[in-house]
């Protein structure tokens, strides 16, 4: 895996991972069995407008719930918060489009 002039990590599909993500080892996260790659935690309503742009580019997008793995690797900033995020926020995650 590359880099993008910034030092974040550039995923086989070409895209960067998010600098502001709140949940930490993003850089870690490449593509699962399925080729989709977590970009971020996002609000729903934020989560739309993702949806929107990635599949204007190409890509398939899919929203899931945090699960208890993805809460433990929430930044201590979160503190408390990290329960309400798993009932409110989704993991924003991408493929490229199959044809």
């Amino acid at each position: 895996m590359s880099s993008s002039p910034k030092g974040l990590p550039i995923y086989p599909d070409g895209l960067a991972a998010s600098p502001s993500s709140s949940v930490r080892g993003d850089e870690d996260h490449g593509p699962d069995a399925e080729g989709w790659v977590r970009r971020y935690l996002a609000d729903p309503k934020r989560a739309e407008e993702a949806r929107v742009m990635y599949e204007s580019i190409g890509f398939e997008v899919e929203f899931r719930t945090p699960g208890p793995g993805d809460v433990r690797e929430m930044s201590d900033d979160c503190g408390e918060c990290r329960e309400q995020v798993c009932t409110t926020y989704v993991l924003v995650h991408t493929r490229r489009r199959v044809k």
